[in-house]
């Protein structure tokens, strides 16, 4: 357990790429370490010009963090693939990095004809499609997956801000595993990403 005292200098180095209002909670969240991965996904889009790869690097060289197993090495052959369409790029990003900390492996795009092209070359095992996007809208994107046949089985989960029965009612006649609505709760979008996934597992 972290020790019940003031930020070391690699603290403050770590809190400085961190927009002022966080920094409190930021230490804090130091401190309570097992909630560390889901604070570390919250504060992504708060990040200034550092990455969120040298936020790690800094947050893996404080003292207890390692004995914690917060920073496993990631098993690439049992990692869970999933695509991440939506032209909302802080929220992708954010929803990226939870899914990583769940040792998943994410790739992502801002439109449907893009995440076609990403899930024809990489099968991914799901897909969260936004439904308002440009070039080609979800529904669209989802009717190309259903009349491909290498595609069709691809479990997609709505993530969408679109709430009305006629939105909820169309994409299920695509056959979906699942909707959620903007805002979310993490929690209730693993548990629905769990449920699709079936068979198939990964890393807590």
């Amino acid at each position: 357990m972290l020790a019940d005292k003031p930020p070391s200098k690699t603290h403050n180095k770590t809190i400085a790429a961190v927009s002022g209002s966080l920094k409190t909670r930021l230490y804090l969240h130091l401190r309570a370490a097992k909630q560390l991965p889901q604070f570390l996904a919250n504060i992504t889009l708060c990040l200034r010009r550092k990455s969120r790869e040298t936020v790690v690097s800094s947050l893996r060289n404080l003292k207890g963090i390692g004995m914690l197993g917060l920073f496993k090495p990631k098993k690439d052959t049992s990692q869970v693939r999933i695509l991440v369409v939506d032209d909302e790029a802080d929220l992708v990003s954010t929803i990226q990095c939870y899914l990583e900390w769940r040792h998943c492996k994410v790739s992502t795009a801002s439109n449907g004809r893009e995440g076609l092209e990403k899930a024809t070359s990489e099968k991914p095992d799901l897909i969260l499609l936004d439904t308002n996007m440009p070039v080609m809208n979800g529904h669209q994107m989802l009717d190309c997956l259903r009349k491909n046949p290498d595609l069709k089985d691809i479990p997609v989960i709505m993530v969408t801000a679109l709430c009305e029965s006629d939105d909820i009612s169309t994409a299920s006649s695509y056959n979906i595993a699942d909707y959620i609505t903007k805002p979310f709760d993490f929690t209730d979008l693993m548990e629905k990403i769990t449920k699709a996934l079936g068979n198939k597992t990964f890393e807590e």
